[in-house]
């Protein structure tokens, strides 16, 4: 039975090689990764040393190129009708607002993806 609890995904602690914490991250990204490989973490590119039980550790890294970026389970959800509905209602108003310049003014937070919504169209198609 459901009862409403959120639960949350094993989490593996970062800490340097010398020391020292940096956060937390998912265990479904980190044992993703072998020794050696690179990611970005609190912005800071890293290369994964060892992984042992619910550590990770990490040295520093040089350059952003090829480095993996941590997915957290959120992202992997499905979105509520309701909110895939409000969704699309957000991306219909910022894209209208484009084509047509009496609309009404956009809310703040539509302004702010408006010309992320352009530029979708531009590439692709819109959903």
């Amino acid at each position: 039975m459901n009862i409403g609890t959120i639960t949350s995904n094993a989490t593996v602690e970062v800490k340097w090689c010398r020391g020292g914490r940096l956060g937390t991250v998912e265990e479904s990204f980190i044992s993703r990764l072998n020794t050696g490989d690179r990611f970005l973490f609190a912005g800071r590119p890293l290369t994964l040393f060892r992984f042992d039980g619910l550590t990770a550790w990490v040295k520093r890294s040089r350059g952003s190129h090829g480095l993996q970026v941590p997915r957290w389970n959120g992202g992997r959800m499905p979105l509520s009708t309701l909110l895939s509905a409000a969704v699309l209602e957000q991306v219909r108003l910022a894209g209208e607002s484009q084509q047509d310049s009496s609309a009404p003014p956009l809310p703040p937070e539509t302004a702010a993806i408006a010309p992320l919504i352009t530029t979708q169209a531009t590439w692709s198609r819109l959903p």
